[in-house]
């Protein structure tokens, strides 16, 4: 019985992580996004 529980607290703690990944993967290409963003508005005010 004890082995089950570890086992399903592995996996819970794996699901866990996996979301924490993905969140942060997804946070940072926001933010590549808005970097990208920031500097390509720099780049028209440079010009103009």
């Amino acid at each position: 019985m004890k082995k089950i529980l570890v086992f399903l607290n592995f996996l819970l703690e794996l699901l866990l992580l996996g979301k924490l990944w993905q969140s942060n993967a997804r946070k940072n290409s926001l933010i590549e996004q808005l970097q990208r963003h920031d500097s390509a508005i720099a780049d028209q005010e440079k010009e103009g």
